[in-house]
Formats: C-alpha cells, structure tokens, sequence
C-alpha cells in the first residue's frame, strides 16, 4: 500500500506544517523559564495562517481526507496551548489544553484512574523492594558494570528476534546498542543513528553471599519501549508524507506525541511476556518477579499523580482568571477521601510545570488510545483475524505519526487495505 499525497495545496501544506513544528517545539521548550511572547506571537500568527489554508483544500482520496483532518488536529491542538500559555485574555483552561493535546474526555478519564489506584498493591510492591533494597549495590560497581556490558550482545539479540517474530521490525532490522553514560537521561532511540542507548540503571543489581547479581528484566522493558514502539513506528512510516514522520520536531504538532508514546507503552508488554517467558533464563525468581509483575501493572499510576496534582495547580489558575470558584482541596478529597495526605496540604508546588505535566499525560492518554482501538479492531474483524494477523496488525499500529483523533480510522483503513 502506497501514502501518497497528490493534491498541490496538500503537498504544499504538509511542508510547511514541519517547518512550523520545528519552530513550536522552541517555544514549547524554552517554558516556562524563557517565555518568548514574539515567538509564540509569530507561531501563532503562522498557524492561523495555515487553518485558513487547510480549510481551502478538497482532498483527492480517502488518504488525503486522513492526512488533511491529521493537520487540522495538531493546528488546533496548537492554537489552544499556544493562547493558554501566551495570553492572559486566552479563552481556553488547562482542561482544553489537555483534551485537545490528548483527547476528548481526558481529564475525568484521569480522575477516573485515580479513582482506581490500588494503594493495597503499592504497598506490597514497596515493601518487596524494600527487602531487595538491601542488598542492592551501584551500577558503576565495576565488576556489575561489567557485568552488564556482557549481557548487551545477548539482549539484543534476543530482542531484535522477537521483535522481528511479533511483526513490531522488519527481518533485515539492525541497530547500535550502548549504555547510556552513568548518571545520564533515561533510555532512549536515536532514530537517525539507528542507536539504541540504554539506561544503565534499569538493570538491578544485588549483591548477596559475596556475590554480584544482575536483574535485567526492567532493561527488556525499556528496550521493548524504544525498539518495539519508536523503531518500529520509524521504520514503518518511512514511506509517509513528512508531516507524519514521527521523528524529529514532528512530535511538536503535539497531537502525535499521545499515539508515539502509547504504542511504546503498550510495546512494553510484550517486553513483560518475554521476561515471563524466559524467567529462569533471566534468573528472575521470588520476591524479584513479584516485585517485577506488580510494578509493571501499576506502571501508569507511577506517572499520573504528578501529572494529575499538576493540573489541578493549573485549574486554580484558571478559576482565579475565570472567577469562578475552586477547592482544590476538596476536589482531591472527593476523588479519594481515603488519601488525607494528598489532600492536607494543596500550598505545595507541582513537581511537574503545567505544560511539562500535558506532555507527560500523552504517556497514559496514548496508552488508552491505543487499547480502545485494538478492541475497535477485534470488534470490525474479529477475534481469528486478530490472531492470524498478528504480524500485519502491529504494522498497521506503528505506521505513521497520527493524531490521536485520526488513528484509529487509519488502521481501520490500513487494515481493509491488505486483507
């Protein structure tokens, strides 16, 4: 199946929305400690600019239809963050910026979670951790470290076959692994290097009876993340028009960032099978797989309470501007009354910025996204298709750079298409 666009005015516009991307992201990551008002005026002048323009053009087919609604999504996505975050006189509330960025519905979808978080299960995993922390040793230890580098070839290869098995890389699919420098940012993929470096310190090390252990499970995690989900979605949308590489500053049409992050999320999962599958390989036994399942179900909780105190913090904001009326002390004790210490005192600051918090809501939000289309496609085609498919229906998932509001017609679309 081919992703070309024909239309003039489209190939024209789809250009330019990668140029106005990149010049976003700099006002993106330069707030709150370097608001630049002539450059979010500029930004935004631009983009009404480029609404007028895509409200102007006829698509020539189903494709085009797909590709224009994907630029009109990020265009308001951006308008809205953009006033939010520029101008005092902004009619929009954190709670547009966030459905917007990640979804309809989305805030009391995140409220709904926080509902639901199983302090009971917390506490187990805590306490689990805190009997391994005991015998837990650096890292940079040097006969861990070196440790470490020797299992790097294993992994790899372990992950790359699987990986290729799944249909989440092609077969001919290579990369450069590498520990990322102690101390440094967490793992991430170079999609121009092909290079995967890896967070030293998601491999755990203990050290009992005299003896260095390693722990990698959380490294297949990590790596399943990066490889499975953003390799993937590289690779696979390389034949795409520009505007929907998810690659360098294209995430910054900000409506991608939900989907790219979802699938890699949901792209852990698979790294979760192959850890249970091969346990005894991984000498993963005990207290250490209770602690590993139970962490990585609760995995989305680790990431949304920050995110939710965030904006809350902003909706106080937002009343006071407003002038209507908000307890944000009474807000967080309705949601869960059982929790007085999250509600004793709601003077102390955010430990996330409100615009890092709507970036770091694309990890959940896009998680889901991703869930409810796959049961959209189970519902279409079925549950033999899904599972004589399997291969077909990861590519479908990791292809293109699509706002969360256009996704799931196009695998619907991408789908039909290779029946």
């Amino acid at each position: 199946m081919r992703f070309e666009i024909k239309t003039r005015e489209l190939i024209s516009l789809n250009e330019e929305v990668c140029i106005l991307n990149k010049k976003f992201y700099y006002c993106y990551s330069h707030y709150p400690s370097f608001a630049n008002p002539w450059a979010y005026k500029e930004v935004s002048e631009k983009i009404k600019e480029l609404r007028e323009k895509a409200n102007e053009i006829t698509p020539g087919s189903y494709f085009e239809v797909l590709v224009l609604k994907h630029i009109k999504s990020g265009l308001h996505a951006q308008q809205v963050y953009s006033d939010y975050f520029s101008k005092e006189d902004s009619p929009y509330s954190i709670e547009d910026v966030l459905e917007a960025v990640c979804g309809k519905g989305m805030f009391s979808v995140l409220e709904e979670m926080i509902r639901n978080i199983d302090y009971e299960k917390h506490w187990r995993v805590s306490l689990a951790q805190s009997d391994l922390a005991l015998y837990s040793i650096s890292q940079e230890d040097e006969e861990a470290y070196s440790k470490i580098k020797a299992m790097l070839p294993e992994l790899k290869e372990n992950i790359r076959r699987y990986s290729i098995a799944c249909g989440f890389l092609p077969s001919e699919f290579d990369f450069e692994l590498v520990l990322s420098p102690p101390y440094g940012r967490r793992s991430n993929w170079n999609h121009t290097l092909k290079r995967l470096e890896l967070d030293a310190r998601s491999f755990r090390c203990y050290k009992k009876g005299g003896k260095i252990f390693v722990n990698p499970s959380f490294a297949y995690i990590q790596a399943f993340h990066e490889l499975a989900g953003h390799a993937s979605q590289q690779i696979y949308s390389e034949e795409m028009p520009n505007c929907l590489k998810p690659m360098g500053f294209n995430i910054y049409n900000l409506v991608s960032y939900p989907i790219t992050e979802g699938l890699a999320k949901d792209r852990e999962d698979a790294g979760f099978n192959y850890v249970l599958e091969h346990k005894g390989d991984l000498g993963l036994t005990g207290k250490e797989l209770e602690a590993f399942i139970d962490s990585h179900e609760l995995r989305l909780d680790f990431s949304i309470i920050p995110v939710y105190y965030s904006l809350l913090k902003a909706k106080e904001v937002d009343a006071k501007k407003f002038g209507k009326p908000f307890d944000m002390r009474q807000r967080l004790k309705n949601i869960r009354p059982d929790n007085y210490g999250a509600y004793r005192d709601v003077s102390l600051p955010p430990s996330l910025h409100h615009n890092e918090a709507i970036m770091e809501a694309s990890y959940f939000s896009g998680f889901l996204h991703i869930q409810n289309t796959k049961e959209l496609i189970k519902r279409i085609f079925g549950e033999e298709f899904v599972e004589k498919n399997k291969a077909k229906l990861n590519r479908a998932l990791a292809t293109g750079g699509w706002s969360w509001e256009v996704y799931p017609e196009f695998v619907i679309w991408f789908l039909k298409g290779n029946l």
